[in-house]
């Protein structure tokens, strides 16, 4: 990290008062935490991790030498393409060849148990029987089941999230994740 920034963390999605730091940047590493700023303090200026990262350019990314990777765009992020491009960007400066899912950036429909759009009418009819109620509380074999279906669009490859939902429910349907940020910063 370059010298010279004043950067405090708070925890993910609990912002306690942010009022004095108005003439700040907030980084978030997840929509869910820009909202919640927005919703707290609107004046705030936010920018995604990952647009900070894509525009340091004395950033050193890993070479992951043309490994194929899913990439698991999240619902929370459909609309901000600032971050969903910058994550591509990263992506891309890692020399990953990126798996596109039909359901990607603006028309993402994926967030874990948070947001999920059933793609088989059986799963349809079992939600339903729930009366829609939240993903997560439903039996957690149905809610297995959603995940495998999403899990099942990666056909084995590696699927790389910037949420952590989305990390938790492919790891429920026993898919391979990774997280961004693990990737970028050569954690895992």
């Amino acid at each position: 990290m370059k010298q010279g920034f004043n950067i405090n963390h708070t925890k993910c999605c609990r912002i306690e008062d942010l009022s004095s730091l108005k003439d700040f940047t907030a980084l978030t590493v997840c929509q869910a935490c820009n909202e919640e700023i927005q919703r707290k303090e609107p004046t705030i200026q936010r920018m995604s991790i990952w647009e900070f990262i894509d525009q340091d350019s004395n950033f050193i990314f890993p070479d992951f030498k043309g490994e194929k990777m899913v990439l698991q765009d999240c619902f929370r992020d459909a609309q901000n393409p600032k971050a969903y491009n910058a994550v591509r960007s990263i992506m891309i400066k890692m020399n990953i060849q990126i798996i596109e899912l039909d359901n990607k950036k603006e028309n993402a429909d994926f967030c874990g148990l948070l947001h999920y759009e059933p793609k088989n009418n059986k799963l349809k009819d079992l939600w339903n029987q729930y009366d829609n109620c939240k993903l997560s509380r439903l039996p957690l074999e149905l809610q297995k089941q959603f995940m495998e279906e999403q899990v099942a669009l990666y056909k084995d490859n590696l699927a790389v999230c910037c949420h952590n939902s989305c990390l938790r429910g492919i790891k429920l349907g026993g898919g391979n994740r990774i997280h961004l940020l693990d990737l970028v910063m050569q954690t895992k």
